[in-house]
C-alpha cells in the first residue's frame, strides 16, 4: 500500500515529505551546484556554444556575411567567385600579418615593466574597496590609463605599417610607371 509520504516523494522529487519532517528527521540540504555562465542562458543558446561544429558554422557564416556585405553579388558568377576569393585571401592575409605583428610586439615588451604594473594593480585592489568588489575594474582602469603602453611595441607596429605603405607605393609605381614620383621632380 502506498503511503502519503511515498506519493509526495514521487510527485516532488528533491523535497522532503511533510511526514518525514514531522517525525523529526533532518531535511537533506542540497549543495548549491556551481553555476557556469552558460547555465544562465536557455538551452537553445547554451548547447550550440559548447559544440565545436557550431563554432565552425558561426565563423564560416560570419565570413560569408562579411564578404557579401563588402562585395554584393551583382556580377557574373565566375567573376563574383573570383572577387570573393580574392577578398577572402586579403582578409586572411591581413589577419595573419596582424597576428605576426602582435607576436613581434609582445616579444619586445619589457617584462619588468609589465610585472611592476601587475604589482601596482594588486596594490590598488588591496587599498580600494571598489576594486576589491570587482578586480577586473582595476585592470580596466590601468589599461585605459595607458600604463601598459610600451614604446618598443609601438615601434614594431610602426615598422610593419611603414613596410606595408612602402610596398603599396612601390606597387603603385610599378603599375603606373608614367606617374610623377612624389620624392623627386623627374618622371620614372
Amino acid at each position: 500500500m502506498t503511503t502519503m509520504a511515498d506519493l509526495e516523494a514521487k510527485t516532488s522529487p528533491g523535497r522532503e515529505s511533510t511526514l518525514d519532517l514531522c517525525r523529526g528527521s533532518q531535511p537533506s540540504v542540497a549543495k548549491p551546484a556551481s553555476r557556469s555562465v552558460l547555465s544562465l542562458f536557455p538551452l537553445w543558446v547554451s548547447r550550440p556554444l559548447k559544440s565545436p561544429q557550431a563554432w565552425k558554422v558561426l565563423l564560416s557564416s560570419f565570413f560569408a556575411l562579411l564578404t557579401s556585405l563588402f562585395l554584393p553579388p551583382y556580377l557574373p558568377v565566375q567573376f563574383t567567385f573570383f572577387l570573393l576569393s580574392t577578398l577572402m585571401l586579403g582578409l586572411l592575409a591581413g589577419w595573419g600579418i596582424g597576428l605576426g605583428a602582435m607576436r613581434a610586439a609582445n616579444a619586445v615588451r619589457n617584462q619588468e615593466h609589465i610585472a611592476a604594473v601587475a604589482q601596482q594593480i594588486e596594490a590598488s585592489i588591496k587599498v580600494n574597496p571598489v576594486f576589491q568588489a570587482n578586480p577586473a575594474l582595476a585592470q580596466t582602469a590601468v589599461v585605459f590609463a595607458g600604463l601598459f603602453l610600451d614604446i618598443r611595441a609601438t615601434a614594431v607596429y610602426a615598422v610593419i605599417l611603414t613596410q606595408f605603405l612602402v610596398h603599396l607605393q612601390i606597387c603603385l609605381h610599378l603599375h603606373r610607371p608614367l606617374a610623377p614620383c612624389r620624392f623627386c621632380a623627374q618622371r620614372l
